[in-house]
């Protein structure tokens, strides 16, 4: 995302909604993900984007469908995957409708309701779009399960919480989801995991700045249990700064270290620093050409 502004790759992008090739889509929704990440602060531009995005890939979700036929090859499968996440994370109100239908008969115990490839997509739709019962749900899910990836996957899912806080209320830490699940990164899950629901958090615009205001409020103790592995903090901090856009954060985040002993993560402060620069002024630099490309192919 350095020079090249974003309607023309838009404008390349919309000829691909026929492609049936796992890695060109994969390449698609990645780029994508980049735009819509930069730009979520922005409503117009963030709702468009979905639609946009819900445009370009709904005939190949409707064409792929939800079942896995026995000789399909394995990257349609990871097609299907990948588009059924994308669709419900955009607020595809027929992938949302079924991936609760599925979520429902899982959790009262039909364990063949979710393909196993799709276990990812489903809890994650739910979360995002269930409230507390899907998180519940989820974070029994990751107490329970026996299959191999099970935990990372409702640890990931965790992340993608929205319903974090009453209108009333303006403490970004407020009210419940958020705070139950830091409380849970903190005292429920394993230091080595603790980087994946972090990730999904940094990632979700909606819980970015609580995750970073917890940091703050919580560094020694962070510091404390995460630094006897570096690594493991190091990752921590990346995922949960790099998603960042604006430069007040910057600031925050550069003011906020600048008195700390940064050995061991010092270089991926400086990492995040030029990724959230970077993600700055290309959001400046393309938020009006952007939005008008967008209204002009209706999309906003």
């Amino acid at each position: 995302s350095g020079d090249a502004q974003t309607a023309p790759l838009l404008s390349l992008i919309e000829g691909f909604s026929a492609e049936t090739n796992y890695l060109v889509w994969s390449q698609v929704i990645s780029s994508l993900a980049t735009v819509k990440s930069v730009f979520s602060e922005d409503e117009n531009i963030s709702n468009a984007l979905k639609k946009f995005t819900l445009k370009l890939i709904k005939p190949t979700v409707t064409k792929l469908g939800w079942t896995f036929a026995p000789d399909e090859d394995h990257l349609t499968g990871q097609l299907r995957a990948l588009l059924i996440h994308s669709a419900g994370l955009n607020g595809d109100e027929d992938v949302i409708k079924e991936a609760q239908r599925q979520f429902y008969a899982y959790a009262v115990g039909d364990a063949s309701a979710i393909h196993n490839s799709l276990r990812s997509a489903v809890f994650q739709i739910n979360v995002k779009y269930g409230g507390r019962a899907a998180y519940n749900a989820v974070k029994a899910e990751w107490a329970n399960t026996t299959s191999i990836d099970g935990k990372e996957t409702s640890l990931r899912a965790l992340g993608r919480i929205e319903d974090i806080k009453n209108a009333e209320d303006e403490d970004p830490l407020a009210p419940n989801l958020l705070k139950d699940l830091l409380d849970f990164m903190a005292t429920g899950v394993p230091t080595q995991d603790v980087h994946t629901p972090a990730a999904t958090l940094g990632v979700n615009s909606k819980t970015r700045l609580g995750l970073w205001v917890y940091i703050k409020e919580n560094w020694e103790s962070l510091r404390e249990r995460l630094g006897k592995n570096m690594v493991v903090l190091d990752r921590f901090l990346k995922l949960s700064l790099q998603n960042f856009s604006d430069l007040e954060t910057e600031a925050d985040i550069a003011a906020f270290f600048a008195d700390k002993d940064n050995r061991g993560y010092d270089r991926t402060l400086g990492v995040v620093s030029d990724s959230i620069k970077g993600r700055a002024s290309y959001r400046l630099r393309d938020a009006e050409p952007l939005l008008e490309w967008l209204k002009a192919n209706q999309y906003a």
